[in-house]
C-alpha cells in the first residue's frame, strides 16, 4: 500500500514538475517611477523591479511619472503609461495572448508573422483590439468610458463592445480578486472587488469578426465612448502631434521635462507619414448606420482620452488631408499631449472648462469654453446611460471653410432680361430696348484649396433676342459667349470676396457709314470684365440658407476693328434661396441685377450705352 501511495506522489510531482515547467510569463524590461504588481492569489502588491516574471493574472500599476515596459516569448513588447492599469488576462503558447487595460496608457509593438492571425488582444471595458503585426497606442479612461486608438506601424482592428456583450460576459464572471487603487494622496489600498470583464482570446476573435469592425492604420486615430454606437471611423490626427507621439516611445508625461509648446503648424518637426483615410476630412455621421468619422487634425488628449477635432473655421492643409487645430491649444513637442488654451483644462466628462475659478476674466473663459464645445463637439465623448440620448450632431452640413477645402462644380441655367439704352448719340434719337428672350447657362468650378484662397474657372454661353429695334438697327445674331478664372477669399462663416476676370461678349448699338449711307445694327464686341464682390449667408437654418452678394463691375477700354468701349464701371447686387439636400449636393436659386455704362465711338459715330441686366438663375451644386 505504501508503495502504490508514493508511485501516485511521484507521477502528481512529475505532472507538477511539467505543468510548472511549461508555465508561460513576461518579463519586465524596464522600469522608470513607481511601478507595482498584484500576483495571482495574492493581497499584498509588491514593486517590479527590471528582470521579474509576471505570470497569467498579473495586475500592474503605474503612479505619476511612471512607465514599464514587457516582453512576451513571442517578443512581443508592451509599456505602460503613468497612473495606469493592465491585466495580463491570458498568456498561451499557441494562441493570442489577453491584455485587459483598465485605466490609462498603453503601447504595443508586436511582430508580425506570416499568417494572418492575431498575435495579440487588448480589452477594455467599451473596447476589443486585435493585433497582427504594429505598433500603437491605446487609451482607456473609466472617467468617461472612452477608448481611444492611435496606430504608429501597420494595422489594429478595433470593435465596440456594447451593453448586451458586456452582460453576457460579465454573467460568467465568478472569480473574485485583490485589486489595489491609490488614494488622493498617493497612498496604496488593496481591496476586494469583482474582477474585470475577462473574455478569452477565442471569445475576442469571434467579437473582431463583427462587421462593425474598423482597421486603424498609420496615423490614424478611432474612439469609443458610450453615446456611439461603434467605433468612429479612422481619421488622420494632427500630423504634428502623431509625429511627437511616434517618437515617444517611452511614453513621457506632460511636464516630466520643461513643456516645449508648440502648434500644428510648426515647420520645425519632421513629420511622418500618415496612411490615406477613407473618410471625408471634414467628418460625417450616418444617423442610419451610426458609423460617424470626427474632423481630420484634431489633437488627442492623453489624460482624458479624448479627441479633439479640428473647428468649423480651421484651414485645410491640402498637403496632408487635414484641418489645422490651430485654434485649440497646442502640442507638447517632448510628449506629444495636447496644451489646452490658455486659462483652459480639458475635463474629461464636461469638454473645456476654465483652470480656476475666481479669476477676473472668469467670464470671458467660461464664454471661450463654451464656444469651444460647441464647435468640436466634444459631448459625443461623455458617458451616459441613454442610447435615445445620442449625443452625435445630426447636422452634417459644412462650413464655409469646409466648402472652401472642396472641388465645386456650379451648373447653372439662367433666364431673364435685358436692357439696352443708347444716348447723346450724333447718329441716332436716344433709344432704349428690351430683350424678347434671354437664356442660356454657366459653368464653373472652383479647385480644391486650404480654406483660404479657391481657384474658380468659368464657362458660359447667353442667347439674347432684342427683336426688331428701333431706328432700324439689325441683330445679325443672338449668341454670347463667357469665359473666366477667377479668385475666392474666405472671410469668415458668413461672408467671402470674389475676384473674377472674364472675357465676355455684349451687344452694343452701332452706325457704320460707307458712301455715305448709314448702316445701323448690333455690334458683338468682347469685353475684359473684372468683377469684385462680396457672398456670403444672411441667414442659415439647419439644410436652408438666404444669400446675398453686391459688389463693383470694372471694364478697361477696348478697341476692335473701327469701335472702341471707354472704361466703365458698373454695379452688382444679388440675393438667393439655397438648399442642401444632402452634404454634398445643393440646389440655389439666385436673383441677380448687373449695370454699367460707357461710352462707344468710332470714326463717324459716338453714343453712351448703359447694359442692366436681370437674371433669375436655378443652380445645382455639387463637391468632390
Amino acid at each position: 500500500m505504501i508503495t502504490v501511495n508514493f508511485r501516485i506522489l511521484l507521477l502528481l510531482s512529475f505532472f507538477i514538475s511539467i505543468n510548472s515547467n511549461a508555465s508561460i510569463s513576461a518579463s519586465v524590461t524596464k522600469v522608470r517611477g513607481s511601478v507595482t504588481k498584484l500576483l495571482p492569489h495574492s493581497i499584498v502588491a509588491s514593486d517590479v523591479k527590471s528582470g521579474d516574471k509576471l505570470p497569467e493574472d498579473t495586475s500592474i500599476v503605474t503612479g505619476d511619472r511612471s512607465f514599464v515596459k514587457i516582453i512576451f516569448n513571442d517578443n512581443s513588447q508592451v509599456s505602460l503609461g503613468p497612473n495606469s492599469k493592465l491585466v495580463i488576462t491570458e498568456l498561451k503558447k499557441s494562441e493570442a495572448g489577453v491584455i485587459s487595460l483598465l485605466k490609462g496608457r498603453l503601447r504595443s509593438q508586436v511582430e508580425r508573422k506570416d499568417n494572418d492571425k492575431n498575435k495579440l488582444f487588448i480589452q477594455t471595458r467599451t473596447a476589443a483590439l486585435g493585433v497582427r503585426g504594429t505598433d500603437f497606442q491605446t487609451i482607456y479612461n473609466p472617467e468617461n468610458n472612452v477608448t481611444n486608438l492611435l496606430t504608429f506601424k501597420g494595422k489594429v482592428a478595433m470593435v465596440k463592445i456594447d451593453d448586451k456583450l458586456q452582460k453576457e460576459l460579465l454573467s460568467e464572471q465568478k472569480d473574485v480578486k485583490y485589486l489595489e487603487e491609490r488614494d488622493a494622496k498617493g497612498q496604496l489600498k488593496i481591496h476586494r472587488e469583482k474582477t474585470h470583464v475577462k473574455a478569452s482570446s477565442e471569445q475576442l476573435d469571434k467579437i473582431l469578426e463583427d462587421k462593425k469592425v474598423v482597421e486603424v492604420e498609420k496615423g490614424q486615430f478611432s474612439g469609443v465612448s458610450d453615446s456611439l454606437e461603434r467605433a468612429t471611423e479612422p481619421v488622420r490626427i494632427s500630423p504634428v502631434q502623431f509625429s511627437a507621439l511616434y517618437q515617444n516611445a517611452g511614453l513621457m508625461d506632460k511636464g516630466e521635462q520643461k513643456i516645449a509648446a508648440i502648434k500644428s503648424t510648426d515647420a520645425t518637426v519632421a513629420l511622418i507619414d500618415q496612411a490615406p483615410q477613407k473618410a471625408p476630412a471634414e467628418g460625417f455621421y450616418d444617423e442610419k448606420t451610426g458609423k460617424l468619422a470626427p474632423k481630420a487634425g484634431g489633437l488627442i488628449d492623453l489624460e482624458t482620452g479624448v479627441y479633439v477635432p479640428p473647428t468649423k473655421e480651421a484651414a485645410f492643409d491640402p498637403k496632408n488631408k487635414v484641418y489645422i487645430a490651430d485654434n485649440l491649444g497646442s502640442i507638447d513637442k517632448n510628449s506629444g499631449d495636447f496644451i489646452a488654451p490658455a486659462g483652459l483644462k480639458l475635463d474629461a466628462v464636461k469638454g473645456f472648462v476654465p483652470e480656476k475659478s475666481g479669476l477676473k476674466n472668469q467670464e470671458t473663459l467660461v464664454a471661450l469654453s463654451g464656444d469651444l464645445n460647441e464647435q468640436t463637439n466634444l459631448k459625443i465623448w461623455r458617458p451616459t446611460e441613454d442610447r435615445k440620448e445620442l449625443v452625435v450632431a445630426k447636422d452634417n452640413y459644412l462650413s464655409s471653410r469646409e466648402e472652401f477645402s472642396k472641388g465645386q462644380l456650379l451648373v447653372s441655367y439662367l433666364t431673364g432680361g435685358q436692357k439696352l439704352k443708347g444716348t447723346k448719340s450724333n447718329k441716332f434719337n436716344d433709344t432704349e430696348k428690351d430683350t424678347q428672350s434671354y437664356s442660356g447657362f454657366n459653368i464653373q468650378y472652383a479647385h480644391s484649396s486650404d480654406g483660404n484662397w479657391q481657384l474658380i474657372n468659368e464657362l458660359g454661353y447667353r442667347s439674347l433676342d432684342f427683336g426688331i429695334v428701333g431706328n432700324g438697327f439689325a441683330q445679325n445674331s443672338k449668341g454670347l459667349f463667357t469665359i473666366g478664372i477667377g479668385l475666392r477669399k474666405y472671410f469668415n462663416e458668413k461672408w467671402n470676396f470674389v475676384s473674377r476676370l472674364s472675357l465676355e461678349q455684349e451687344f452694343f448699338y452701332n452706325v457704320k457709314t460707307e458712301n455715305s449711307v448709314d448702316t445701323f445694327s448690333l455690334k458683338k464686341i468682347t469685353l475684359f470684365k473684372w468683377r469684385n464682390y462680396f457672398e456670403g449667408h444672411l441667414v442659415r437654418w439647419q439644410r436652408f440658407s438666404i444669400t446675398g452678394m453686391g459688389g463693383l463691375l470694372l471694364i478697361p477700354t477696348k478697341e476692335t476693328g473701327d469701335v472702341e468701349t471707354s472704361m466703365a464701371f458698373g454695379l452688382n447686387l444679388g440675393v438667393g434661396l439655397k438648399y442642401w439636400p444632402s452634404p454634398k449636393h445643393f440646389l440655389k436659386l439666385d436673383m441677380t441685377t448687373e449695370n454699367f455704362s460707357g461710352d462707344v465711338k468710332s470714326e463717324s459715330f459716338s453714343s453712351n450705352q448703359e447694359h442692366s441686366s436681370g437674371v433669375l438663375a436655378l443652380r445645382y451644386g455639387r463637391l468632390f
